[in-house]
C-alpha cells in the first residue's frame, strides 16, 4: 500500500497560527476572524479531495468500520446557533445511522468525511485491499492506496491542501 497524508498544514510555514476545529469559528487566527464560511471552504478541499481519490481510483462505495461517537451531536446543535447552518437533516442522518460496515454511497460519504473532521464521529473508511482513509484530530487525513496518487497531487494541491507521501 502506498500511504500518504493529505492536510491543510504547510510543512514550510512553522509559524503561521492555524485553527484546528468547528470549536475555533469565531475565534482570531492571523489577525481575522475564523467565520462559518471560512471554515467551510476548507472542510469543502477536504470533502473533494476524498471524493477525487474515489474517483480516479473508480470506487463507488466504501465501507466504514470501528465507529464511534464522540457527543450528544443534537445537544452541541441545539447550544450554538453557528452549528444550526452546517448541520443539515442529511448529515444528522447519517450521524444517526452510520454503524459498522455500513456500506457508504458518495452522498453519506460526503456527509460522513465532514462529521469526521469536525471529530462527531469516528471511524475507518476503506475499500477492502484498494483504499483507507484516517480522517485523525487537527485536520490530519491519512491515505492508504493500492495505486500510487502522483497523477493528482495537481488537483488535491489546487484544492488548497498539501500531499506527502510516507516512504
Amino acid at each position: 500500500m502506498k500511504k500518504y497524508s493529505i492536510t491543510k498544514y504547510s510543512r514550510n510555514n512553522s509559524i503561521k497560527e492555524e485553527w484546528t476545529s468547528i470549536s475555533d469559528i469565531g475565534k482570531i487566527y492571523n489577525g481575522c476572524i475564523l467565520d462559518a464560511k471560512e471554515y467551510k471552504k476548507i472542510e469543502d478541499s477536504y470533502v473533494r479531495a476524498v471524493l477525487e481519490i474515489a474517483s480516479y481510483m473508480g470506487i463507488e462505495y466504501f465501507r466504514i468500520k470501528d465507529v464511534f461517537r464522540w457527543k450528544d451531536l443534537r445537544k452541541d446543535i441545539n447550544e450554538n446557533a453557528v452549528f444550526k447552518e452546517l448541520y443539515p437533516q442529511s448529515m444528522l442522518k447519517v450521524y444517526e445511522e452510520m454503524t459498522n460496515e455500513t456500506i457508504v454511497n458518495k452522498e453519506e460519504l460526503c456527509d460522513l468525511v465532514r462529521l469526521e473532521l469536525r471529530e462527531d464521529i469516528g471511524g475507518l473508511l476503506y475499500v477492502p485491499y484498494r483504499l483507507k482513509i484516517f480522517i485523525g484530530d487537527d485536520y490530519m487525513m491519512g491515505v492508504h492506496t493500492s495505486i500510487p496518487l502522483e497523477s493528482i497531487y495537481k488537483i488535491i494541491s489546487d484544492l488548497g491542501l498539501n500531499i506527502y507521501q510516507f516512504i
